[in-house]
C-alpha cells in the first residue's frame, strides 16, 4: 500500500510514496511532463491501489466516501475515474458481490484505457 502525501491538481499528479520510501516515477509531476509508460502506470496504480482500498475499508467497517486523489480535471479525468471504479470493485469484491457491475459501461476499464490511450497519442 501506498502513502498519499499530496493530492493531485488538474495538472499535477499526487504525491505518494511507497512503504520503502520510494515514490512512483509519476509521482507529483506535471502532466506535460509524463511520459507515455508513467502515464500507462498511474492507470495500473488507480486499479490496484483503489481496489485494494475499497476492499480493506469493508474488511475495517468503513463507509464509502473516501476522497480520490487524483483531481477530476488531470489526464482528462481518466485516473479519477479509475480510481473511483476500481475503488468500488474492491468494496463490492469485499461484500462477496463480485459479480455486481459497479462501474458504468463508459467507466468501464477497458473503455477508460482507451480514452486514454487515445487522448495520449492523439495529443488532446
Amino acid at each position: 500500500m501506498k502513502t498519499l502525501l499530496t493530492f493531485g491538481g488538474p495538472n499535477v499528479a499526487p504525491v505518494y510514496l511507497s512503504t520503502h520510501g520510494f515514490a512512483p516515477g509519476w509521482s507529483g509531476k506535471n502532466s506535460a511532463d509524463l511520459s507515455q509508460d508513467e502515464i500507462a502506470a498511474i492507470h495500473v496504480f488507480s486499479m490496484h491501489e483503489a481496489w485494494e482500498l475499497g476492499y480493506d475499508e469493508v474488511l475495517e467497517g468503513r463507509e464509502e466516501g473516501r476522497v480520490n486523489p487524483f483531481h477530476l480535471a488531470f489526464l482528462h479525468g481518466v485516473p479519477s475515474a479509475m480510481f473511483h471504479c476500481f475503488y468500488r470493485k474492491g468494496r463490492a469484491a469485499a461484500m462477496g458481490q463480485s459479480q455486481v457491475s459497479t462501474c458504468s459501461v463508459k467507466d468501464s476499464p477497458r473503455a477508460i484505457y482507451a480514452k486514454a490511450l487515445y487522448q495520449v497519442f492523439a495529443g488532446e
